[in-house]
């Protein structure tokens, strides 16, 4: 059975958001997925205006127009696509839990794009979806991009097993190579040498134990990185140096978006020069 099943497809109806439909039709077609399409219109501020409420008919009948051509794009029937009115964060929410979604897509830009998902919308999207949320780069060509070199940050706890496992999955059948990253963060920012000594040994501690904790899982050694350093940065080090096409983060944990959601996470999402899938890690 396929990872994802019923993908969200949160769709921008604007020209940048062509190449992440085209995203969603890879991802779609290597998962052999259904898709739902949802735009959400955000309620106008016209309070007072009684010609207000007439702005929202042309509104809601320009944007299923616009999902029509993306439903024809990616083969999605007219009852999966949707066109909602509210707060974006709460209907797409609402959408996903109707339909069952085991993945949500959205734009690194635009109105569901991360840039406007960073706000009040991040944690309930990220942190509250119970689904996995790929964020797509924006990029001015609308052809999709191969995932094939992947990166995860995880930590070695027996929670991050199952992350590991289930980015193993997504990795095998994008038929791509998966390397992982565990991040030491620096216990001082003294220069002592006694205190620069001691750093280096829990490196090399944290290297063995990470080398043993990716053996039980089958990974070879040749795919592990261990920095030392802050975690946005050596994530983002990392994962230029490796011309990655796609990092992974756990939605929970000290790798994942409940640390990522301070400044980190905007390191991460806003900073990464690629997709980045975020998995829900269940308790």
């Amino acid at each position: 059975m396929a990872i994802y099943q019923n993908i969200l497809l949160a769709a921008d109806l604007i020209d940048s958001s062509n190449h992440v439909v085209d995203q969603a039709k890879y991802i779609a077609q290597v998962f052999n997925a259904n898709v739902t399409a949802a735009h959400v219109i955000e309620p106008i501020p016209m309070y007072g205006y009684p010609w207000a409420v007439d702005i929202e008919n042309p509104l809601k009948e320009e944007a299923e127009n616009e999902l029509a051509k993306i439903g024809e794009k990616l083969n999605i029937p007219k009852e999966r696509q949707i066109v909602e009115f509210g707060s974006i964060k709460h209907q797409l929410l609402k959408v996903a839990e109707d339909h069952k979604n085991d993945l949500i897509i959205t734009g690194s830009h635009g109105r569901h794009g991360w840039h406007r998902l960073l706000g009040s919308g991040a944690n309930a999207v990220v942190n509250y979806a119970n689904s996995d949320v790929l964020i797509v780069r924006c990029l001015k060509e609308s052809q999709f991009k191969k995932y094939q070199r992947i990166l995860l940050a995880t930590e070695m706890t027996p929670q991050a097993k199952t992350l590991v496992k289930k980015a193993m999955e997504v990795a095998e059948q994008f038929q791509s190579r998966l390397q992982l990253i565990h991040v030491v963060e620096p216990i001082t920012h003294f220069n002592y040498a006694e205190f620069i000594e001691f750093e280096e040994e829990y490196q090399e501690k944290s290297k063995v134990m990470f080398t043993e904790f990716a053996k039980e899982l089958h990974i070879a050694e040749s795919d592990l990185h261990v920095g030392m350093g802050p975690v946005k940065r050596e994530i983002l080090d990392t994962a230029k140096k490796l011309n990655t096409d796609l990092i992974i983060v756990g939605s929970h944990g000290q790798h994942g978006l409940n640390a990522l959601l301070g400044s980190t996470a905007s390191a991460v999402l806003h900073g990464a020069e690629c997709d980045v899938l975020t998995i829900r890690c269940l308790e």
